[in-house]
């Protein structure tokens, strides 16, 4: 799906950010041809819920944002295949979301 919007390039990105941009959800395999991906931003939208389907493809993935979106709960096994992932920024930054997200309600 990536390749429609990023064409031949996508093989290549290693970096995207897509902050601040009312996304509401991920469509599912949306990364799958991001293989090279290393730093993913989805802050400051609307998501509610990520599930490890949204999120498969990125294998290299080392850093993801996902703070200051509108998460209810956040189940950690959508993070479980990202075996690059830097766990403690990410797990500080889903932490954050949350209580952002219960400090506002």
């Amino acid at each position: 799906m990536a390749a429609l919007l990023f064409g031949n390039q996508d093989a290549r990105l290693e970096e995207l950010s897509l902050a601040d941009n009312g996304i509401e959800q991920i469509p599912t395999g949306f990364f799958s041809s991001l293989l090279h991906l290393k730093t993913l931003d989805m802050s400051k939208n609307l998501l509610t819920a990520v599930s490890s389907d949204q999120l498969k493809g990125p294998g290299l993935l080392r850093h993801l944002d996902l703070s200051s979106n509108k998460f209810n709960s956040f189940n950690k096994s959508a993070l479980q295949h990202l075996v690059r992932l830097a766990r403690h920024s990410t797990a500080l930054q889903i932490w954050s979301c949350l209580l952002n997200h219960h400090s506002m309600t």
